[in-house]
């Protein structure tokens, strides 16, 4: 088990490994401006003149939209919790600077090696306006409805802990692998006694 386990802290996690939580972006809260937020560092920190691309925003929309569009439960099954759901479907809002709209990044790295400071963002959504389809029946482009507040979403990155599983086994094996062999010596000890007891008694 030692070995094994030390297998799974160095390599690829195979897939018959134990795991733990993967990493993932959850949706802390949803301000208005970012100086209202109750995170200290997304108060005052934000530059909004360095943003997210498009491309790395994507990472951040299915977060989003995970915690934003009311999900649907299946039969018999209890709907999940999410105090932040507004939406009846992901179309209803938007992001992306295409639309105006700007994601912002900022925390992360290490710290003493172990430990890791914590890493933010925040984007700006806005509802979409309705649209409806022309006599062609072509749809005209999303657009942000200008009679609603643009909102600003803050989300935390979970590092998870995939790789914990593993090492709560490697250090339990490890005490265990330990113990055994202290057993063995204590044993090795109580029969050399016992041979020199017996060769002093026959002699």
């Amino acid at each position: 088990m030692v070995l094994l386990s030390a297998l799974w802290i160095t390599t690829a996690t195979p897939l018959n490994s134990p795991k733990g939580r993967i990493s993932q972006w959850n949706v802390k809260e949803i301000i208005s401006i970012p100086s209202e937020s109750k995170i200290g560092k997304v108060q005052g920190y934000f530059d909004w003149t360095e943003n997210v691309p498009d491309e790395d925003l994507a990472n951040l929309r299915p977060a989003i939209d995970g915690a934003l569009v009311t999900a649907q439960p299946a039969v018999n099954e209890v709907a999940p919790e999410q105090p932040f759901a507004q939406f009846a479907a992901a179309t209803d809002f938007l992001t992306g600077s295409d639309y105006g709209l700007l994601a912002k990044e900022t925390g992360g790295g290490d710290r003493m090696i172990v430990f890791h400071e914590p890493h933010y963002a925040i984007v700006q959504i806005c509802p979409a306006a309705p649209v409806t389809a022309d006599a062609s029946g072509n749809v005209p482009d999303l657009k942000c409805d200008p009679t609603q507040q643009t909102k600003t979403v803050v989300l935390e990155r979970d590092l998870g802990s995939l790789r914990q599983p593993p090492w709560l086994y490697f250090f339990g094996s490890l005490v265990l692998f330990l113990l055994s062999l202290r057993g063995l010596h204590w044993y090795e000890q109580d029969q050399r006694a016992r041979t020199a007891v017996a060769a002093a008694a026959a002699s």
